[in-house]
């Protein structure tokens, strides 16, 4: 199957997990402040990209995200690994969205497969600090990818502080999950559903989306495109033919926006791997879409727990795909 060089980064926000998204690692970087301040909103908005399996942070003293998928604009099949984390300031069962950073815990080193990168540690506005492996590159600095591995263990070093100890904490990622019957920039079927079949699931729920496309390089957003290039808060003014509330930030999951509004989208435990969408529920999607081209996404996401010196960690993992297809 073809890949699709426009796939839309899914929010990790931890990630989490704002989309896979490839850049220079800075360590010890401090953003100003409106940058840290979408640093916090990318991460709060992560987490609310995970609200569909219900996830639970229970006694946990902090998130961890790691999220693996295709590099936007990036047409070689290369798949990306990125992270951010949190570790709340001594207080469990803190509740989303935050309103604050966590605590500093030093320098944190994400190693996986002879790869490492120091995560950039963001002083937010709120107060307190999150840590992301991503960092903004240079102006004429190509960016560099963290190219993920399957099979290989992620290990996360954190140097410490006098109030979180020295440590390191290992993660098993998630499998790769990749389409496998629909190629890139195929048409829409007409009046007949449309079935998406996939491998690499685990058991968890898979949310699969049908999203508007972003407009091609150096042509303007059609009405179904996102925002236009809004500043990365996400709140400044319409940009193009965008969402009328302005909202809409500077292409899919900018940093600080909520991406385009999902046209489709359906949450399913399917354990073979295959979903059906009626050739009713792809009309109704669509019957108010006036662009050319939807994206088709699917994600999983996965929770479990690490323990520190200091308690568990909630972990985070996630694994999206997707192509362009065309009406």
């Amino acid at each position: 199957m073809k890949k699709n060089p426009l796939i839309p980064r899914l929010a990790f926000a931890i990630l989490l997990l704002a989309s896979v998204s490839c850049s220079d690692h800075i360590a010890g970087n401090k953003d100003s402040d409106a940058s840290s301040t979408s640093t916090l909103a990318s991460f709060n908005s992560e987490v609310a990209g995970s609200d569909f399996q219900s996830i639970d942070l229970g006694d946990a003293i902090g998130l961890i995200g790691v999220q693996i998928g295709p590099i936007p604009q990036d047409s070689t099949g290369t798949i990306a690994l990125d992270a951010r984390m949190i570790v709340f300031s001594g207080i469990a069962n803190q509740t989303h969205p935050f309103k604050s950073g966590g605590l500093d815990i030093g320098t944190v080193t994400l190693t996986h497969n002879g790869q490492t990168v120091t995560f950039t540690k963001h002083e937010v506005r709120e107060g307190g600090v999150v840590y992301e492996s991503m960092a903004k590159p240079e102006k004429g600095v190509k960016p560099v990818p963290f190219v993920y591995v399957a099979g290989s263990l992620v290990s996360i070093g954190i140097s410490g502080t006098d109030s979180f100890p020295a440590q390191t904490l290992n993660v098993t990622p998630a499998g790769v999950l990749t389409l496998t019957n629909l190629d890139n920039g195929a048409t829409l079927p007409s009046g007949t559903d449309l079935t998406v079949n996939w491998t690499g699931s685990a058991d968890d729920s898979m949310m699969i989306r049908i999203l508007p496309a972003p407009p091609a390089p150096g042509t303007k957003p059609d009405g179904g495109g996102p925002g236009g290039h809004g500043p990365k808060d996400g709140k400044g003014p319409k940009g193009g033919h965008g969402p009328k509330d302005g909202k809409g930030p500077g292409g899919p999951e900018g940093p600080g926006g909520k991406g385009p509004k999902p046209l489709y989208e359906v949450a399913t435990t399917s354990a073979s791997g295959t979903y059906t969408i009626s050739s009713a529920d792809l009309t109704a999607a669509l019957a108010n879409f006036p662009g050319t081209a939807i994206i088709l996404d699917i994600s999983q996401r996965s929770a479990s727990d690490v323990a520190t010196d200091k308690g568990n960690l909630k972990v985070l993992l996630g694994t999206h795909d997707g192509v362009l297809l065309k009406k």
